[in-house]
């Protein structure tokens, strides 16, 4: 892919790439039609094709990636500040949900993981291989975050197993008690697995 565009041509493909991003969180790849990130995004449909000559899932690409970079700062974030303190995988925990039950009130429930919102809806392998280059990277980042040794890995996917579940749990049901459920287990859990 060529260098991002710069001065207003930036300013368009930022705004193309946010509100797909918002549009697929929500309704899913399947349920987003280029005309919606027209509208929704205030852009011209020109500009859309000029800046993603190769269309949907071009955008899609581009909007997960660029969403799942700012939910793992909205996550992780703020385990590795408790982490950094010196606090110990319960703290880190109740930090990591904290934001993500902020991020499900916030947006009325409406908006849940961006690389599941796609890779639970649309089966071109270029998603779905996208979605789990994505999802691996989290699961590296969880066992650096609690200093799991490199033979407790399958312990980092049941986390973000329990973790993604709790988000489309709560999704479902508008409540925030599966991620309470989730957060409970997980520190049951790892308690004897994390720094202390």
């Amino acid at each position: 892919m060529a260098g991002r565009p710069k001065g207003d041509g930036a300013a368009t493909h930022k705004r193309i790439v946010e509100t797909a991003a918002q549009l697929f969180r929500e309704k899913g790849y399947d349920g987003v039609g280029l005309q919606e990130i027209v509208e929704i995004g205030q852009v011209p449909k020109g500009s859309l094709y000029f800046h993603f000559p190769d269309g949907k899932e071009q955008i899609a690409k581009e909007a997960m990636t660029e969403a799942a970079m700012q939910y793992y700062e909205l996550i992780f974030k703020e385990a590795l500040v408790k982490r950094n303190q010196g606090l110990g995988v319960k703290e880190m925990l109740q930090a990591a949900f904290d934001a993500l039950r902020n991020q499900l009130l916030a947006h009325d429930f409406k908006m849940g993981c961006p690389i599941a919102a796609l890779a639970q809806t649309h089966a071109s392998p270029g998603i779905r291989e996208l979605a789990a280059r994505l999802y691996q990277g989290w699961e590296t980042e969880i066992v650096s975050l609690l200093g799991l040794p490199k033979e407790k890995y399958t312990l980092a996917t049941a986390v973000l197993a329990t973790v993604e579940g709790s988000l489309l749990l709560a999704r479902t049901y508008r409540s925030l008690e599966p991620l309470d459920q989730a957060e409970r287990l997980l520190i049951i859990a790892l308690s004897s697995e994390g720094p202390s």
